[in-house]
């Protein structure tokens, strides 16, 4: 009876310690917040169907995108993320280093304020072991855009010192 209670405890310890293996598994749905909705968001923001601010709160405007998104691949456009849209969603995704489950690359460009933060961290880290001579600060400032455009004149593509999608697939390969 005690190995029984031990073996229960220890799958139950081991079943909430296992995380998700894919966000394809998670659906979300208007009115859902969190984590994975701020990386859903960033990531349709990426690919230029949502135009609103990355809150991590699966609105009105989230669900306009998502759907935006199903009908120009051919999906059923009910607004919802589940594993269909996850699918197209990751299909999407550069190849080479994700973050997390999908891969959110967020579009930087010089603006003012200027740009910062993780995703302009880990542009700079790219950059900077690709050879590219860059300070990794997370700021997306002049030394930043300079070391961009070699980069991008370096791998035939336009050269707008913006980290677009074209961009963000060549500095992961």
């Amino acid at each position: 009876m005690r190995r029984i209670a031990h073996l229960i405890i220890l799958l139950a310890v081991a079943f909430v310690a296992v995380p998700s293996s894919s966000m394809a598994q998670s659906k979300l749905v208007r009115g859902d917040s969190g984590e994975e909705v701020e990386k859903l968001q960033q990531f349709l923001k990426t690919l230029d169907f949502y135009q609103g601010r990355v809150d991590g709160t699966f609105g009105a405007g989230t669900e306009k995108a998502v759907k935006a998104f199903q009908k120009s691949h051919g999906l059923s456009q009910d607004g919802r993320v589940g594993e269909q849209t996850w699918a197209k969603l990751n299909a999407k995704a550069p190849s080479g280093k994700p973050s997390g489950n999908v891969a959110v690359m967020p579009k930087l460009e010089k603006k003012t304020p200027r740009m910062s933060g993780e995703a302009v961290r880990r542009a700079q880290e790219l950059l900077k072991s690709s050879g590219y001579k860059v300070t990794v600060d997370g700021v997306y400032g002049t030394e930043t855009i300079d070391q961009v455009i070699k980069f991008q004149k370096d791998n035939g593509l336009p050269q707008d010192g913006k980290i677009g999608k074209a961009t963000w697939a060549a500095l992961t390969k």
